[in-house]
């Protein structure tokens, strides 16, 4: 997975580098993407690091990875996705990554309150947790094919 880290390190300074292309001239593509993207990237492998390891102390550390993993990222992605709306005609990408983004805030939430109410929560936690992370990679699909760079007209 540490590969992966530094492949989505990558995507996110990527991604602010072709919104500026694509027309955004707001400081949140260059500068706050790839921090943020940073940020979340850095999560990631502290969570990765303590994977395997036994101990109390080793799973708050995988926690607390995995939470500003998945915050982080979600994050990054709604910046993304509010900066393309916004450089445009929001089209049907943009759409579609307005409602991937849409879903997770739901399911985050419907996990939330589930969790509150149910003494069998735990029964369904992987289910909630591995829907959300899916929705989360389906995104990236959706932004690969809306921060491309036009085709040249030949």
């Amino acid at each position: 997975m540490l590969p992966a880290a530094a492949f989505l390190l990558a995507y996110w300074h990527w991604a602010g580098i072709q919104l500026a292309d694509l027309g955004d001239r707001s400081t949140i593509s260059r500068r706050y993407v790839p921090i943020l993207g940073t940020i979340a990237t850095l999560f990631m492998v502290v969570y990765v690091t303590a994977l395997g390891a036994v101990g109390d102390h080793f799973q708050l550390t995988r926690r607390i990875g995995i939470v500003g993993y998945f915050t982080g990222t979600y994050l990054c992605q709604l910046l993304v996705t509010y900066r393309f709306w916004h450089i445009g005609e929001p089209n049907i990408l943009a759409r579609t990554m307005v409602g991937v983004c849409t879903a997770v805030l739901v399911a985050g939430f419907v996990t939330l309150a589930w969790d509150a109410i149910s003494p069998d929560y735990d029964d369904v936690e992987d289910a909630f947790e591995w829907s959300i992370a899916l929705t989360l990679q389906c995104w990236f699909l959706l932004s690969h094919w809306a921060l491309r760079p036009p085709a040249p007209i030949h």
